[in-house]
């Protein structure tokens, strides 16, 4: 009887101490599970804070490059909108001259105007197209240059068209003077048609004044913005795709 209670004792000290050793291994693992699990899920919060710094720096050049962009469409079209030939052109369409002295001041205000858009456009190759677009006739264009193949040229006044209804000329008609407008980005359009090759561009309008405060028309510049955008979507810090979208959803650069 006693040799059988020593055999249920040493057999209840071993089953105790194995069950203590198999408790002190599962606590060890679980210990070490969850330091693992510690160090693991801060390394992905590191990552995560990161990768956000580094998103939040790009999106930052990316603002930052359009707002410059669209700073120095801003300068550059009040500068043009100042010039002695766009003030004499406002003053030679608002004089409604009907004689041959008329038409000819007309014409020759006409040309200086074509003259500063043709060095302002050889000089700053990210623009490609200057109007000065009339209050008269639907808002038809008065003198217009563009760049085409790398060519500027003056458009016959055959080709003039009608613009009276495109926000770009409708809303800078109410501004004040001074005041300037910025379309959104969009594809280029011409006689209604998008243009090809495929052009996104920005437009930015001025009102222009007579010198007795009459409403002459207004002085426009586009802005060839595929340029800046692909420099945007090709940026050499990026290790992530880059997508622009307008708020309604559509976008204007994608990979």
């Amino acid at each position: 009887m006693r040799a059988a209670s020593a055999r249920w004792r040493d057999g209840f000290r071993l089953s105790f101490a194995h069950r203590f050793v198999i408790f002190s291994v599962a606590l060890v693992a679980l210990s070490v599970s969850a330091i693992n699990a510690i160090h693991y899920y801060g390394s992905v919060d590191r990552l995560v804070e990161n990768e956000s710094s580094r998103l939040s720096a790009r999106l930052t050049r990316v603002n930052d490059r359009i707002a410059d962009r669209i700073d120095t469409l801003g300068r550059d079209v009040s500068y043009l909108a100042q010039s002695p030939e766009v003030r004499n052109l406002a003053n030679a369409i608002t004089s409604h001259d009907p004689t041959a002295e008329g038409a000819a001041a007309l014409n020759g205000a006409r040309d200086g105007v074509a003259d500063i858009f043709n060095r302002f456009l050889v000089q700053y190759p990210y623009y490609f197209q200057t109007r000065f677009i009339g209050v008269a006739d639907n808002g038809r264009e008065v003198v217009r240059l563009a760049r085409e193949g790398g060519v500027v040229s003056r458009t016959p006044d055959i080709e003039l068209q009608q613009k009276g209804d495109r926000e770009y000329v409708a809303r800078p008609l109410t501004l004040n003077e001074g005041e300037l407008y910025f379309s959104e980005i969009n594809l280029n359009r011409e006689h209604g048609v998008i243009s090809r090759p495929l052009v996104s561009v920005v437009r930015i309008a001025t009102p222009i004044f007579d010198a007795s405060g009459t409403l002459a028309g207004v002085v426009v510049v586009n802005m060839d913005m595929n340029a800046v955008l692909n420099s945007l979507a090709g940026d050499p810090g990026a290790s992530r795709q880059l997508f622009i979208a307008r708020e309604r959803g559509d976008f204007i650069v994608h990979p």
